[in-house]
């Protein structure tokens, strides 16, 4: 029989004994760093020894913090970033709202909502799009951030400039 032990820096570790010459550790956290080790358990010299790095099963929720806003009586104007981190390889991000349905690419951080109602709050949600890990595994879309903003009353420009507001 053989031992199967997985230690994750900063993260778990577990032994297993395989009966087959596969074994699927769940529960392990996203973008950690991992040693895999197989060995007999008759006399505990390795068999084999692998360094991975686990990947999310789907796309990874980023914090979008809006940077600038420009509202007037018949547009929104948006830009982000996204704050630096464990996010995974960014593909693009998904737009929703005001009639918008959007993939925009990894380069697009603004958008202008255009021909809107004047003093009419509108409701939009950004999700970043991960790229799968190169065995093809993982990806996807994270959870959408919402943010609501109000056009103005009708001739007033107004100009937000919220450096830290996580939305």
């Amino acid at each position: 029989m053989v031992k199967a032990s997985i230690k994750c820096f900063e993260g778990p570790s577990a032994d297993v004994l395989l009966s087959q010459t596969q074994y699927l550790w769940t529960g392990l956290p996203p973008f950690t760093q991992c040693k895999i080790s197989v060995a007999p358990v008759s006399n505990r010299n390795l068999l084999k020894v692998i360094k991975v790095t686990t990947w999310p099963a789907v796309g990874i929720t980023a914090d979008i913090i809006a940077s600038e806003t420009v509202i007037t009586n018949t547009t929104i104007y948006i830009r982000w970033r996204v704050p630096s981190g464990q996010y995974g390889d960014v593909k693009g991000y998904h737009l929703l709202g005001s009639g918008i349905d959007t993939n925009l690419t990894i380069w697009t951080t603004e958008y202008t909502f255009t021909a809107l109602e004047p003093f009419t709050v509108y409701n939009f949600s950004i999700a970043v799009e991960n790229m799968p890990s190169e065995d093809d595994l993982g990806g996807g879309l994270g959870n959408y951030r919402f943010m609501s903003y109000r056009t103005c009353s009708g001739g007033m420009h107004l100009y937000l400039s919220v450096p830290e507001l996580i939305i």
